[in-house]
């Protein structure tokens, strides 16, 4: 029974594992956009580039939570 609880927690832990590492490629690939030449000349509407930069910060700040999460797991 222990054992099976130690393999859901692992199981757990493995998937916040996975995705922060997703959700870091995503950041920098959002950062890319929106330093890149591309954004500013984009057709994208004034509101949509508003709002990809407003999306950014809620990003980096579950990728600290999840960073945060991992740090504590085993404690």
């Amino acid at each position: 029974m222990e054992e099976q609880i130690k393999t859901e927690s692992d199981q757990a832990k493995a998937r916040v594992m996975v995705e922060l590492e997703e959700l870091k490629v995503k950041i920098v690939k959002l950062v890319g956009f929106i330093y890149s030449d591309s954004f500013n000349k984009s057709d994208i509407s004034e509101e949509q580039k508003c709002l990809l930069r407003s999306q950014l910060g809620p990003m980096q700040e579950y990728a600290e939570i999840l960073t945060r999460r991992l740090e504590v797991w085993d404690k």
